[in-house]
């Protein structure tokens, strides 16, 4: 029978650890009975700082730290510490993938899944590891993972280009139901969710399970586009576009995905405000040179600029008759007139027609 978590011992290392985050000091793991195995690596006395942090209710918590390394603390029943054991760790140890070799490159991490982790690394990729008993992870099956494995999509082939994630769980009280999902954002603007689907959680327009991610849609029929910040809670998530919108989906029984109706939607629909409106993102006001109001900076063009007048006369000794010259436009002529010369010279783009 395994002792139980030393809960003051794992409150103070997580003290420690926001402290250290806010101070931009050392981490220092908190000394004293580990439980560590032999060979089990922790970052006491590491130069080291902490970048990133996020806790489960479900009693584990994990960081990045500036050397790109994740280290993960607590409960470690399903293996959602990622050190290759089931071992409980009151102190944090460091995440592996499968094969041994540390996780590395780590730059966000999610440890709000009932009893498992995901981070992405800089080069794009989402690994998971924990419980996978709803495809949580990602990787196709529904094993149980000790060490980071690879997220894959739906058709084959590795979830690439991630630049957030965050995993979720939830379970509905006395009947131990427990949904499990979990959704990323691409750097093409795209969403992506895998996991338990229960009510539609996972946007794709089903109530089917996925062991894969797969593309979250929108009422209308496409895929939600350009999203920049994605969140799940288990049972429903939700998602900001660069526009300024928010998109909900999955239960809505207590009317969570903010549509004004408490009707489960199985693909994203937009947020709305009292009165029935989207909330309208923030105004955009055009600059002054768009407006043809003054100079632009440098790089920047007024739209549809015309040169003044070239007044070099044509002489009857170049062979040719006599001229007073014309108004060109810039983006037009044949022989850039004398004045977009100028502005070339002085580091200004006033010639082109562009915004």
């Amino acid at each position: 029978m395994r002792p139980p978590i030393r809960t003051h011992s794992a409150v103070t290392l997580l003290l420690s650890a926001l402290l250290a985050a806010l101070a931009g000091t050392p981490v220092l793991a908190v000394l004293g009975d580990t439980g560590l195995g032999s060979g089990a690596v922790t970052f006491a006395a590491s130069s080291a700082t902490v970048t990133a942090i996020s806790a489960s209710s479900f009693g584990h918590t994990c960081v990045v730290t500036s050397d790109g390394t994740a280290w993960c603390w607590g409960d470690n029943s399903t293996g959602e510490l990622g050190d290759g054991t089931t071992t409980e760790r009151l102190t944090a140890v460091q995440v592996t993938k499968a094969g041994g070799a540390t996780l590395s490159g780590v730059t966000l991490i999610s440890a709000g899944g009932r009893n498992s982790t995901c981070a992405v690394t800089k080069d794009g990729a989402a690994w998971c590891w924990g419980d996978n008993s709803a495809g949580e992870l990602g990787d196709g099956t529904t094993v149980e993972r000790d060490r980071a494995v690879r997220v894959t999509k739906s058709g084959g082939g590795n979830l690439t280009g991630v630049t957030s994630i965050s995993t979720g769980g939830w379970t509905l009280g006395s009947f131990g139901l427990t949904t499990l999902a979990t959704c990323a954002v691409t750097k093409d603007g795209a969403a992506w969710c895998w996991g338990n689907n229960f009510y539609g959680q996972l946007g794709d327009g089903t109530t089917t399970a996925r062991l894969r991610a797969v593309r979250v849609r929108t009422t209308g029929g496409g895929n939600l586009a350009g999203v920049t910040a994605i969140s799940t809670g288990g049972n429903s998530s939700c998602a900001r576009t660069r526009a300024g919108a928010a998109w909900c989906w999955g239960l809505n029984a207590g009317g969570q995905l903010g549509d004004g109706t408490t009707t489960a939607r199985l693909r994203a629909v937009r947020v709305t405000k009292t009165g029935g409106e989207p909330p309208s993102p923030p105004p955009t006001h055009p600059r002054p040179w768009q407006a043809g109001k003054g100079r632009p900076p440098v790089g920047h063009c007024r739209p549809a600029a015309r040169c003044r007048r070239d007044r070099r006369p044509r002489t009857a000794a170049r062979g040719r008759a006599p001229s007073r010259g014309r108004d060109t436009p810039c983006a037009a002529s044949s022989r850039r007139p004398r004045c977009a010369r100028r502005a070339t010279r002085r580091g200004r783009c006033r010639g082109a027609s562009s915004a």
